[in-house]
């Protein structure tokens, strides 16, 4: 049997609801006639962390970090209701957040910055 007659059964035995979807990609990725292509989306636009985060969730992280020094970042992910990696991330882009010591027995220290007269 040729592919071409192969395709044409499977494309029938699928329009006659023999077969699922899934069954034809499994034959046909065990017969490797079957491949894929991930192609990027052009248009996608990648937004900044400054338009994407509020200047509340980094102040609430500030206070949080006031208050107890020792807190998680899990703890400051629920506070603000993000996730642990957006809270890294708002952390690390502020600049205005530092971690002293090991990850074990570590603390946070909020950086002041002066204005000058």
């Amino acid at each position: 049997m040729s592919e071409k007659e192969i395709e044409r059964s499977l494309i029938a035995s699928l329009q006659e609801d023999k077969l699922s979807l899934a069954d034809i990609q499994s034959f046909l990725i065990d017969k490797r006639l079957w491949f894929r292509t991930v192609l990027t989306d052009l248009n996608y636009k990648k937004e900044s962390l400054k338009d994407n985060v509020s200047q509340n969730d980094l102040e609430k992280i500030i206070k949080s970090i006031k208050e107890n020094p020792r807190i998680t970042r899990e703890k400051l992910a629920a506070i603000i209701g993000k996730s642990v990696k957006t809270v890294a991330r708002i952390i690390k882009d502020s600049k205005l957040i530092n971690f002293v010591g090991s990850s074990k027995s570590g603390h946070w220290e909020v950086v002041e910055y002066k204005k000058d007269n």
